[in-house]
């Protein structure tokens, strides 16, 4: 199959969902993102018929950005911007903190899944698994980096019901958020990964001095 992770506008007739008319081009796997950022429905992430739908809580709404491969919903938040990398095997969301206040102690997304259920790890990461109990997609465990390369793995998932509404909670470090010689923008990084088949990875060298960064995605 050709490989082509950019985002065009599609029609409601070809869209994975009435509210998600930005999809990317060719690829195994379909991502839909919506115009607004206080659509229902954000964004879903599919796989033949399995699908997860996540939907923002309380952020302010936005205008989709869109060029290449990369989505953005601009200042959803005070001085925090929700952005989107689509890649071969996986979709990469970065909350970018441009500064911190110390007020905000998590983000919270609306989780909805078709054909699969799911289940946190004890890694910290969460797999979606499906009837047989087969991990279909992963959302391994996230991280913060600062502009300075420093990193810390000290946030969770949560998964919460209320009603008949799924929630899925980003808990922050503040403390390591709030210290001095934190330097900002400071990205908060969960992926979504199409498991069984692939390896998707990031991993970052460097030092205070040093900005070297290296990132790997197959």
């Amino acid at each position: 199959m050709d490989i082509d992770n950019e985002i065009e506008p599609v029609s409601r007739q070809s869209a994975l969902d009435d509210e998600l008319l930005l999809e990317n081009k060719e690829n195994e796997y379909r991502i839909g993102f919506a115009n607004k950022s206080t659509a229902s429905k954000l964004v879903r992430f599919q796989l033949n018929e399995a699908y997860v739908d996540f939907g923002l809580v309380e952020g302010k709404e936005v205008d989709a950005v869109h060029e290449d491969n990369q989505v953005s919903y601009p200042s959803v938040f005070p001085n925090v911007d929700l952005v989107y990398h689509t890649g071969n095997t996986s979709v990469k969301e970065e909350w970018v903190l441009h500064s911190y206040d110390g007020k905000r102690k998590s983000f919270t997304m609306t989780l909805n899944t078709e054909g699969v259920e799911a289940k946190p790890q004890k890694d910290g990461s969460i797999d979606f698994l499906d009837a047989k109990g087969k991990a279909v997609f992963t959302i391994p465990r996230p991280f913060m980096i600062d502009d300075n390369l420093r990193y810390s793995d000290n946030i969770q998932f949560t998964i919460r019901e209320e009603g008949n509404q799924t929630f899925l909670d980003l808990s922050l470090d503040q403390e390591w958020l709030q210290d001095p010689e934190r330097a900002y923008p400071v990205r908060v990084d969960p992926s979504i990964v199409i498991q069984g088949k692939y390896k998707t990875y990031d991993s970052f060298v460097g030092s205070k001095d040093e900005k070297e960064k290296i990132k790997t995605t197959n």
